[in-house]
């Protein structure tokens, strides 16, 4: 091996020297064993560095080059690859080491390919790699980027290769060596299949695994340190690797990640494209296209098992509606940069840092640091919902979690899809079960999915830690945002559709949604619309007409104060309930109840009370007193009698059911604990402020 490396010394700044073969022509013997292979490469690496190049430091920096196993994109790209150098290495002499002239070209070899190269009408491949776009200079077009990329190959390579096989063999060696089959990589989005992960302050100085300092090696065949390449420097800020549109879609369709999940593109093109540099795909960008690459304006939440290609198509409108924003307000509109963790986050040194188990707990609170800093340096936060029907993001514990902090760091959570969802009634499937869809877009991180128990046990900490209410807080404020983004799209989808029918239940469920989210002019309007839908399909004294219109008559008694339209509704539905269900269900008391209290509010307390006594008195008949509904009749009851002044039997009927809903609900539940206050209310009312004191403070 050494000798015929020797004896191509003069070859090397003419020729591409890959898959050279031996002087003489004579094929070279396979070593048979592992040790064998080792001892062989082991030897030609000292005959390498023994070879004096003209070409100074430039050689050197191409022989480490090319001791890489290089990117399948990146042999199909270059005209250089094996195919392309076959017929040059077939014309090298086998005694005397020269290359044998061509009649039909007599320049040199390196010559003929960089002409070949600059010939007229010559374009790149769709795969070219980021290491292609990131060799051109800004404003060179996609030929001239493939060009230079191709000629950089064409000048740097190295004859570190033998044959196709045994190169196969030697770098398979090569790999068990350093590091054996590791696929710790593979479907591994760093602590969870969000793809939520943020990366490490500082760089350790070796890690585990057979990995550099600087890289990662693996069973897919790419491997990189800083003995090898130069790394590139990352932005030392987290925020300010946002990435323009037109550098994503330019890797969108020049390397084909159209019909990739997320976590394909990491597996098979962040991971491979960045190990040759020891940085992020923002780094790498970020050295020719400076302009391309700064502080990011959108932080992007998204779950790695959706597709990329339809979050590049929601990226398209996102920079729409940021340019539009911009116009609006009288300013010069500008390109609004991504913050995506998969191009901002450098995935090797992430993957480090969960390989060490020492460094674990250090590595996941440097997350949660990174998060909560980039969300709080970044102005907005947007979400992808997809499937819009059922979005992953919120089964995903880390999405739910940047969610949270997006909420408390952010002005605003903006909710966005891919533009063609819209027009393929995406929501339909919503607007058939609108029940089902609000149990979908409800939130419930107690739940909600990780990649490891252990993580999942730590993310509880931190929600913990983020707020004092916790996962509670968690459900209902992210659960309000994704709520009332369903509810606008599922009325958005009805209004493009007037042809299509809506189901009255779902109608009436929008309204209630609606209402819950305090949205009451459009609560207001589902609900007149169901109401009206219903009466026409199913009836007036149909229950599902009668509770639509007992739900808008209390909408109007408690949002609107339209007491005299709320009490003809309320009294027209009490009669269809009476007719119905009888005068003692319980949905008739409902009914009974609310009219009370309607009452009640305009101070009509004579004819409150006849309500509220009849509510109790069918209550305690059909279900008894420790029944919910019973104890929440007797707290109504009992209000009316203190505003009345009777406090004594006020008081009874508190007292009982306190001890009773103690008894029954425990005595940390919220009903118990709005008796007790109510309770001790009426005490000091009665300036009774001892046993006031108490009532309070057990409240």
């Amino acid at each position: 091996v050494a000798g015929s490396l020797g004896n191509l010394s003069n070859r090397c700044s003419m020729h591409r020297h890959d898959d050279i073969q031996p002087a003489g022509g004579h094929q070279r013997r396979q070593p048979n064993s592992p040790q064998e292979q080792h001892r062989c490469q082991h030897q030609g690496i000292q005959a390498l560095q023994q070879i004096q190049h003209p070409q100074g430091t430039q050689d050197d920096l191409a022989q480490r080059h090319q001791e890489l196993p290089r990117n399948k994109s990146l042999e199909q790209t270059c005209p250089g690859s094996d195919s392309h150098r076959l017929a040059a290495d077939q014309e090298i002499e086998s005694g005397n080491g020269d290359p044998a002239p061509s009649s039909d070209t007599p320049t040199p070899a390196s010559t003929q390919l960089h002409e070949t190269h600059a010939q007229p009408g010559r374009t790149t491949s769709s795969s070219q790699s980021v290491a292609a776009l990131s060799s051109a200079t800004p404003g060179t077009t996609d030929t001239e980027a493939g060009i230079e990329h191709r000629e950089f190959q064409g000048q740097h390579q190295v004859a570190s290769q033998t044959s196709g096989g045994e190169h196969e063999s030697e770098q398979k060696h090569a790999d068990e060596g350093e590091g054996g089959d590791n696929d710790d990589h593979a479907g591994f989005d760093g602590n969870d299949d969000d793809g939520h992960q943020d990366d490490l302050s500082t760089r350790g100085s070796s890690v585990s695994g057979g990995r550099s300092s600087y890289g990662y090696s693996g069973s897919d065949g790419y491997a990189w340190s800083s003995d090898e390449i130069e790394p590139v420097d990352d932005p030392p800020n987290l925020w300010d690797r946002g990435i323009s549109l037109q550098v994503i879609l330019s890797l969108l369709e020049e390397n084909e990640l159209h019909d990739k999940t997320t976590r394909e593109v990491v597996d098979e093109f962040v991971l491979p494209q960045t190990a040759d540099y020891g940085c992020s795909v923002a780094g790498l960008m970020k050295r020719s296209f400076p302009t391309a690459v700064g502080h990011a304006t959108h932080y992007i939440i998204h779950p790695w098992d959706s597709s990329f290609g339809r979050l590049v198509g929601m990226l398209s409108t996102l920079e729409e509606l940021y340019r539009e924003t911009q116009l609006a307000r009288g300013e010069s509109p500008r390109s609004a940069l991504f913050w995506i963790d998969i191009f901002a986050i450098d995935q090797h040194l992430h993957l480090e840092g969960y390989s060490d188990a020492s460094k674990l707990w250090f590595h996941r609170d440097e997350l949660l640091r990174n998060v909560r800093s980039c969300l709080e340096a970044i102005p907005h936060a947007c979400v992808f919902m997809e499937p819009a029907e059922a979005p992953l993001l919120l089964e995903r514990a880390w999405c739910l979690y940047e969610c949270m902090q997006a909420m408390i760091y952010s002005d605003k959570l903006h909710i966005l899809q891919c533009p063609d969802t819209l027009d393929a009634q995406a929501m339909r499937s919503a607007i058939e079960d609108f029940g089902s869809a609000i149990e979908r877009f409800t939130p419930d991180f107690d739940q909600s999915k990780c990649f490891s128990s252990q993580d999942r046990e730590w993310l509880v900490t931190a929600v913990t830690a983020a707020h004092p209410l916790g996962v509670r807080w968690l459900n209902e404020q992210v659960g309000q945002v994704m709520l009332s983004w369903l509810a606008q799209e599922v009325m958005e989808e009805i209004r493009q559709h007037p042809e299509a029918p809506v189901p009255v239940s779902s109608l009436h469920e929008l309204g209630g949604l609606l209402e819950s989210l305090a949205i009451v002019p459009q609560a207001t309007d589902q609900y007149k619309l169901a109401l009206i839908t219903a009466g026409d399909r199913l009836g007036l004294h149909h229950s599902s007409t009668l509770a639509i219109s007992h739900d808008l008559a209390c909408l109007q008694a408690k949002h609107l104060h339209m007491f005299e339209e709320a009490e003809e509704l309320l009294r027209a539905t009490l009669a269809g309930r009476e007719a119905v269900f009888g005068h003692s269900h319980d949905v008739t008391n409902e009914t009974v109840l609310a009219l009370a209290r309607l009452l009640q509010a305009q101070f009509r307390f004579a004819e409150a009370e006849v309500l509220f006594r009849r509510a109790l008195e069918h209550s305690l008949v059909e279900h008894g007193f420790a029944a919910r509904t019973t104890l929440l009749a007797a707290n109504l009851l009992a209000l009316l009698l203190q505003a009345k002044g009777d406090l004594f039997e006020a008081y009874v009927i508190l007292t009982r059911t306190v001890t009773v809903g103690t008894a029954v609900l425990g005595a940390k539940h919220l009903d118990v604990l709005v008796w007790r206050n109510n309770t001790a209310v009426l005490l000091q009312d009665a300036r009774d402020l001892q046993r006031a004191e108490s009532q309070f403070r057990k409240t």
